[in-house]
């Protein structure tokens, strides 16, 4: 968000140009397709040279990043600093890979700095 502040307000134009420019019958949000063509570009990419064949989750990883994206845009957009620095900081290890390494295991959690949470009381 310091690198670009004006993404959230800019993201919401383009939606409400979206809701003009499209009838009710044509489905949901907008979305920003130049973002979300770098992710599926990238995720795709990967999932190529990785794991071939395996679209489904190819998909649900691009609406998984897209999602992570889009949520810290809008929170950027109206939360205090404070409040967006402490969600930035918990979606870092999600960023780096905890939600989609292997197995998703201890090992996992650490290399990607997830510590493990404390039982409710």
């Amino acid at each position: 968000m310091r690198e670009y502040p004006d993404l959230a307000a800019f993201e919401w134009a383009i939606r409400a140009q979206g809701t003009v420019d499209h009838s009710a019958g044509e489905g949901g949000d907008v979305e920003l397709h130049a973002l979300r063509e770098i992710i599926e570009g990238v995720i795709h990419d990967a999932h190529r040279t990785r794991r071939p064949g395996d679209r489904a989750q190819a998909r649900s990883t691009v609406e998984v990043i897209y999602a992570l994206l889009y949520g810290l845009t809008e929170l950027g957009a109206t939360a205090s600093p404070r409040a967006y620095q402490r969600a930035l900081s918990a979606a870092k290890p999600l960023i780096r890979g905890a939600v989609f390494a292997a197995g998703g295991g201890t090992s996992a959690r650490r290399s990607a700095g997830v510590a493990k949470r404390p039982p409710r009381r």
